[in-house]
């Protein structure tokens, strides 16, 4: 089943109302956070890809800035990890051979 123009507008509208802040006054600026999470992806996480697309670039752009942010070096590798007391989650990286960082333990 196809969904008209309208339909997945208002769908795409109901989305972002949902996630928006009920402090704010505009339903879109939840839209405009995720957006300006996007960029600031791109900017900081880029590796061999875009930013937004790597695992902390995606962490960021679904999360925001973490709440606590530490790192530490165990043997040769270097690692970060990203907690975030609101939704009791924290995000192990580890550096990789390329050079970037990847998710070890995703959340929970």
């Amino acid at each position: 089943m196809r969904s008209d123009p309208d339909e997945k507008l208002n769908q795409f509208r109901e989305f972002w109302r949902r996630h928006s802040d009920p402090a704010h006054n505009s339903d879109m600026e939840a839209l405009e956070r995720y957006f300006d999470r996007i960029y600031y992806s791109a900017e900081h996480f880029a590796e061999d890809q875009p930013g937004w697309k790597t695992d902390r670039g995606r962490t960021y752009t679904l999360y925001g800035p973490p709440d606590r942010q530490s790192s530490f070096r165990l043997a040769e590798t270097f690692f970060e990890v990203w907690t975030y007391r609101k939704w009791g989650l924290r995000f192990l990286f580890r550096a990789n051979d390329a050079g970037g960082m990847e998710a070890v333990h995703p959340g929970g």
